[in-house]
């Protein structure tokens, strides 16, 4: 059957938007101008000039002047241009020139608070204690009246004595907060059980202990307290005493489980307190403050029990580091993807790494004899011992090399590091995928630099899909490079310096 050969086509406009930089010997047609023009693989398609077009009829020749060997005089010098105006613009306004002074603002009223109260006032007086219960009065019976005086009878045996309901007060009762010395002594003593308590309130010097043995006394200018003892005041405590706010904070490892009972600790008893972790202090109580914890050492693990209180937890776990490592926490809100998520939405498994994933279904056809470079880093490691390519609409036909390679880069220099052997089948089918070997396994590493390279000489190249569409010409300014080739090759070399930007990048498949 016949071959259909078409030229790559469109309109006027669409081809100066796109600007594409055409192969060499690649036509481009202007379907509604009639005109093209031909690729040389460098120049965009703005800058090449039309290969097509209609060429006006010859204008007629002027008649030939007579030769002359005689020059003519030099004609006088013309008159100088008159000079232009001089313009000098106007004058800024005098920057010494002071605004007029705005009007004072009214004075504000003057306001005196009110008198406080007197400081010399004093207190109410306080209740008057009450009086104890008077002891009953016995009297004897009364004899009768006689007025005969009979002998005197011996004397009778005394009766028992009554309970004191005496309560004595020694020295004034009130004291005005002056400096008077006063003593109030209660006593009480129970017949029945032989109890007696004494306590004494004094505002300066202390009674003589011998006489008041049992005794508790306050001193109230210094605070102190006394116990009377064997003669001997006793002091128990005074204002100044450590013991009365020392903490007592128990020594490490003294306060078991043990000792605290449940219960015993509440929310009430833990307010406005706080606990010490690292170098930061935790609130307790009725609020509870999160630490940031800038200080604290765990041995491996943080474990999270989560909301519900079940078998269920989130074990944090760090590797014993073997020298000082720092992870860093993005100061944004998110989610953190493990490892296995983020694989799984930048490549398709980490068994195959892609040549820059297609994005759209573009192809382009190859150029005899150029090597094409198609730059890429990988996003995990793996190593690879074939590669795989994709023919598109047009087979190629009578080759003589086909062969594929992969390179590392430097942004600078390409240096091979495997290839596939010649095999000039490849392409030979239309839209069909081509694996072959590589001479040596490849380890690419993720990050890194690598560039896939392809080289055909055939009569007719063909075509094969790419990794990207046709980018802008401007992102061939962009470092590191994304594509690259040279051309008038016979074989992929050992090292290129590839810099030359072209429009295909094609695809390839590493596993």
């Amino acid at each position: 059957m016949a071959v259909k050969i078409q030229f790559r086509r469109d309109l006027a406009s669409a081809w100066t938007s796109a600007d594409p930089i055409l192969s060499q010997g690649e036509a481009g047609y202007e379907h509604d101008t009639g005109r093209f023009k031909v690729g040389d693989g460098l120049t965009p398609w703005n800058s090449l000039v039309y290969s097509s077009g209609v060429t006006g009829p010859a204008g007629p020749l002027g008649p030939t002047g007579a030769a002359s060997t005689v020059t003519g005089p030099t004609g006088p010098t013309g008159p100088t241009g008159p000079t232009g105006p001089s313009v000098t613009g106007p004058t800024g306004a005098d920057s010494s020139v002071t605004g007029p002074t705005g009007p004072t603002g009214p004075t504000g009223p003057s306001v005196t608070g009110p008198t406080g109260a007197d400081s010399s006032v004093t207190g109410p007086t306080g209740p008057t204690g009450p009086t104890g219960p008077t002891g009953p009065e016995v009297t004897g019976p009364t004899g009768a009246d006689s007025s005969v005086t009979g002998p005197t009878g011996p004397t009778g045996p005394t009766g028992p004595t009554g309970p004191s309901g005496v309560v004595s007060v020694t020295g004034p009762i009130t004291n005005t907060g002056t400096s008077t010395e006063a003593v109030i002594g209660i006593n009480k003593i129970n017949s029945q059980s032989g109890i007696e308590w004494q306590v004494y309130n004094a505002f300066a010097d202390l009674p003589p202990a011998g006489d008041n043995h049992g005794m508790f006394a306050h001193v109230h200018s210094t605070g102190s307290a006394y116990y009377a003892h064997a003669g001997n005041w006793v002091l128990l405590v005074t204002t100044s005493d450590a013991r009365l706010s020392d903490e007592r904070t128990p020594t490490d490892g003294t306060v078991t489980t043990a000792k605290i009972v449940d219960g015993d600790v509440t929310n009430a008893k833990l307010d406005n307190d706080s606990i010490t972790i690292g170098t930061d202090v935790v609130a307790l109580g009725g609020s509870v403050t999160a630490p940031t914890f800038s200080g604290l050492n765990l041995a491996s693990s943080i474990v999270f029990e989560g909301a519900t209180a079940d078998a269920f937890e989130t074990t944090l776990t760090v590797e014993d580091p073997t020298v000082d490592r720092t992870v860093t926490i993005q100061n944004a809100s998110g989610t953190v993807a493990l490892v296995e998520h983020v694989s799984a939405t930048f490549e398709l498994s980490d068994q195959v790494i892609d040549v820059t994933p297609r994005y759209d279904n573009r192809s382009a056809v190859f150029t005899s004899g150029t090597v094409y470079w198609t730059f890429f880093s990988p996003m995990h490691t793996h190593t690879a011992t074939s590669v795989a390519v994709a023919s598109a609409g047009t087979a190629t036909t009578g080759a003589t090399t086909i062969q594929m390679g992969v390179y590392s880069f430097d942004n600078t220099t390409a240096t091979r590091l495997a290839t596939s052997a010649n095999d000039a089948t490849i392409f030979g089918t239309r839209n069909t995928i081509y694996s072959r070997n590589l001479n040596v396994p490849v380890t690419f590493v993720a990050g890194q630099r690598y560039g896939f390279a392809i080289l055909v000489i055939a009569t007719t190249p063909g075509t094969s899909f790419l990794a990207f569409g046709y980018p802008p010409a401007v992102l061939n300014s962009l470092a590191p490079v994304m594509r690259g080739y040279l051309d008038s090759q016979t074989n992929l070399p050992t090292t290129a310096v590839p810099l030359v930007n072209t429009s295909n990048g094609y695809w390839a498949r590493f596993t």
